[in-house]
């Protein structure tokens, strides 16, 4: 199994749908992922259009990598040059974020569905290490 991205105009199908959604939601965002767990199951996720300022650090933290992300990663350690992906396959992958998505001195572990949780990192460890 394994994710595609997709990114542009929505199928024409579901346009109408998107807009409604918009209509109702209280803040603009300029960004949606959806991601659909076959059969039956999904997440939708909105990265906000308020200034960064607005958001608090951990908030704006975890949207910036969760949409740097690629499709198909189950859980995600990572730090300001270099992280690990566990994918949907089962494969741990490297990973190398962009560009002050993460903190110096701090790690990102993240699950798919679940919260996030940022810790210091020891100084001389700058590499994480597989679960």
């Amino acid at each position: 199994m394994s994710g595609q991205w997709l990114s542009g105009a929505p199928d024409p199908e579901i346009d109408p749908l998107l807009r409604e959604l918009l209509g109702l939601m209280e803040d603009g965002w300029d960004t949606m992922r959806l991601v659909i767990d076959p059969p039956d199951s999904y997440v939708v996720h909105f990265k906000s259009g308020r200034d960064p300022s607005d958001v608090p650090w951990e908030q704006a933290i975890r949207d910036r990598l969760l949409f740097a992300l690629p499709p198909g990663w189950d859980w995600a350690q990572v730090r300001h040059s270099s992280g690990l992906l566990h994918m949907i396959t089962g494969e741990t992958v490297p990973y190398t974020p962009p560009e002050d998505v993460v903190p110096p001195g701090k790690q990102v572990e993240m699950k798919h569905r679940e919260g996030m949780r940022i810790t210091d990192v020891p100084e001389g460890h700058e590499t994480p290490s597989s679960r």
